[in-house]
This record gives C-alpha cells, sequence and structure tokens, in this order.
C-alpha cells in the first residue's frame, strides 16, 4: 500500500501535465508565409510546442503559457530545435484566441486557425 502510494506520488505530475487542456491547431498566417502548428495548454506554466515553418526555415518552440485572460492563452515561446539548420533563435510571445480562433505571434503576426 506504502509503495503504491509512493509511486503514485512520484508520478503526478506527470499525470497531471498530461491532463492538461491541450489545444492543437494549424495556423497560417494573412499573407500565407507562416504556418504554425501548434500545441499549447490552456492551462499556465504547462508546457506544449510550436512548430513554425517560414519560407525555408521549420523551426520547433517549447511552448508555456503563462496567462490565461477571458478566451485568450498568452505564454512564451523558446527555440527548442530545428529542422532547417538554425541552431538558435529568439523567443517570443503567443497569443492564441480561442473566440475567433486566431494566433498573434508577438502581437504583430495574424494566423487563422482550424
Amino acid at each position: 500500500m506504502i509503495k503504491t502510494a509512493l509511486i503514485l506520488l512520484l508520478l503526478s505530475p506527470f499525470i497531471y501535465a498530461q491532463d492538461g487542456n491541450l489545444i492543437q491547431k494549424n495556423c497560417i498566417s494573412e499573407s500565407g508565409k507562416t504556418i504554425y502548428d501548434i500545441e499549447i495548454y490552456e492551462e499556465k506554466y504547462l508546457e506544449g510546442e510550436v512548430r513554425m515553418r517560414f519560407f525555408e526555415q521549420d523551426v520547433f518552440y517549447s511552448a508555456k503559457t503563462k496567462t490565461i485572460d477571458g478566451d485568450k492563452v498568452i505564454g512564451m515561446a523558446h527555440f527548442k530545435s530545428s529542422r532547417s539548420g538554425e541552431t538558435k533563435g529568439s523567443s517570443w510571445i503567443y497569443t492564441y484566441d480561442k473566440k475567433e480562433n486566431t494566433l498573434m505571434d508577438n502581437a504583430n503576426i495574424k494566423a487563422m486557425c482550424n
């Protein structure tokens, strides 16, 4: 009994992280030049991922939600890896609007999601 309780206690952070409300969307910028595949959590501090493709770049970012403001999920995206050779990248703020079904990249690139 004690062993079972201890195992559950040790695994609880992983179980919780997997139980968050995950938003999975494909988003395309208004210009059509940038494509985002997002997997972000609708709960604070859970880490998801954003894949951004822009011309020849194909970059992955870890995405951690910082704030929930009504229908908006706001967080930070930090460079994680790249399929196109980049070894570093700038962090950026994402805002996903659930009502409008849009993603904003640093509040200057708007992408429609589906």
